[in-house]
């Protein structure tokens, strides 16, 4: 029985399907006829989900794929897809894959703002949208609302350490067990999954090539395609660069570190914020301190129903916010005004952040993050190269991220994802022609992986976009500039000199 490249059959029926036959032997002996099985990979065109207007042109459906490639007796999924057609007369044959991060962000849900974003792509191609396998709207969705529940309730709570793991733990496992008896296989969620259902939806539209842009963990899963099926690339557009070779837990400290450190110089080089936050880096460290040894208590309103609550911020917290709000150029800009405002007990500023903080869980399907990070990125990790790398880090700033190392390793003791083999933490090799992008203060994928993940792509253009944090093209003019200079002719370097007009964040001084 002959294989294609994804692991289907073609010509003949698969060997679970001729064993079933075998016990219908005496059925089939009577005449009756057998209903034909469909054939994986399938696309099965279909309405588009809510999120799309009726009035914007769009064609949607589901790729049917298997869910394990070494045994597609062991069910089906259903990858929602979204491909906006090109605005120009005759568009170039191969369009742009949106490929985003997380892993586990839900693309579909945001797919106007996606497509308001990127709409300079349909000048000249179609622009495709899915959601990845175990996320948003594809089947079934890796989602864990226990998580969301639970951190609402601790957030009200001031916790040691200790009991924040545990409690954290618990809702993970209750989601876990939950996943695992509606029949989720957790151990089929992974990059060279993902990459084998991008080939086959390539295949099965009838697309020769196409252009890969995949942006933070979306850029993990383009190399991985270019790595397991090159064949049907032209070019890559990697934006906030997670290359395989990198160690993701021993490294977000350092990383985290040197993104604050960004941000105090960038205060200190900008006269206005100098003159107004003289001190602070001083300052920054001094309320982490002081919020550590006495809490406060910050009002937000739930991200969902809107009622008012009350969350307890301590100096951990406090870290963690500063760090999400550098992946954004409008958050880094209220952050040196952030401190003084604390101190004056004005919480405006902060409540946008927490609510915004506890938001995301609404928009990523946690049960699948875990499956990637755990199958493919925690397991190389180890306790002890998390503290070697985390020696340089300011004391200050450590125990939140030696807090989230510990419930990583929890969890991936007990969720069940498996282990990869070796190649998924080594360098993608290829000579398909790469863009690379990074923000200045970008503090989990550094400019230092793009420059790392460039080493074994000999035909990449490499750029580091001042004043910007995570997801360039997304935060610039500059940044799409580049992307589409690429795109048309990904053989050239793309005209850079935009990154001229690039400057430091505006910071809010009032």
């Amino acid at each position: 029985m002959p294989f294609n490249s994804t692991g289907s059959f073609r010509g003949g029926k698969p060997l679970w399907f001729v064993l079933t036959c075998c016990s219908l032997f005496l059925a089939a002996c009577a005449g009756e006829t057998l209903p034909p099985q469909p054939e994986l990979p399938r696309f099965e065109p279909g309405a588009c989900p809510s999120s799309v207007p009726t009035s914007i042109p769009a064609t949607c459906g589901a790729l049917v794929v298997a869910a394990d490639r070494a045994q597609p007796d062991r069910g089906e999924l259903r990858l929602t897809v979204i491909v906006f057609p090109s605005l120009a007369e005759a568009p170039a044959p191969d369009p742009v894959v949106y490929l985003a991060g997380g892993p586990g962000v839900h693309v579909l849900e945001s797919a106007i703002e996606l497509l308001t974003t990127y709409a300079s792509f349909l000048q000249t191609r179609d622009l495709i949208l899915l959601d990845q396998r175990g996320v948003g709207v594809s089947w079934p969705s890796l989602d864990c609302p226990e998580d969301f529940e639970r951190a609402l309730e601790l957030a009200s709570r001031d916790l040691d350490d200790d009991s924040f793991l545990e409690q954290t733990l618990a809702a993970r496992e209750a989601c876990r067990t939950r996943l695992v008896a509606e029949g989720a296989q957790l151990n089929a969620f992974h990059s060279a999954a993902s990459a084998a259902d991008l080939e086959d939806l390539r295949i099965v539209l009838g697309i020769e090539q196409w252009n890969l842009f995949g942006v933070s963990y979306g850029s993990r899963l383009a190399l991985t395609a270019l790595r397991d099926h090159p064949q049907g690339v032209r070019s890559v557009i990697l934006d906030s660069v997670y290359p395989p070779q990198v160690d993701l837990v021993a490294d977000t400290p350092v990383n985290a570190q040197r993104a604050l450190e960004v941000l105090f110089d960038g205060c200190q080089a900008d006269l206005q914020c100098r003159l107004t936050f003289p001190d602070f880096e001083a300052d920054f460290y001094a309320l982490v301190e002081k919020l550590n040894e006495r809490p406060i208590f910050v009002p937000i309103f739930h991200p969902v129903s809107g009622e008012a609550l009350s969350v307890s911020i301590d100096g951990d917290d406090l870290v963690g916010l500063y760090f999400e709000a550098l992946y954004e150029v409008p958050k880094i800009r209220l952050l040196p005004r952030l401190v003084h405002d604390i101190e004056a007990e004005s919480y405006q500023a902060l409540s946008g952040l927490i609510r915004d903080s506890l938001q995301r869980y609404q928009f990523v399907s946690e049960g699948m993050n875990r499956s990637v990070q755990c199958f493919e990125e925690i397991g190389f990790s180890k306790p002890e190269a998390v503290d070697a790398g985390a020696q340089g880090v300011h004391p200050a700033v450590r125990p939140y991220f030696d807090r989230l190392a510990r419930l990583a390793f929890a969890t991936c003791e007990m969720w069940g994802a498996g282990a990869a083999g070796a190649v998924e933490n080594q360098p993608v090799t290829s000579d398909i022609p790469a863009l690379i992008l990074s923000g200045e203060y970008d503090p989990i994928t550094p400019p230092a992986w793009g420059a790392l993940a460039a080493e074994t792509l000999p035909n990449a253009f490499v750029f580091e976009l001042t004043g910007l944090g995570h997801g360039v093209v997304r935060s610039s003019n500059c940044g799409q500039l580049l992307a589409l200079a690429f795109i048309d002719d990904p053989s050239r370097p793309p005209d850079a000199s935009c990154l001229d007009s690039l400057g430091p964040p505006l910071f809010a001084i009032r």
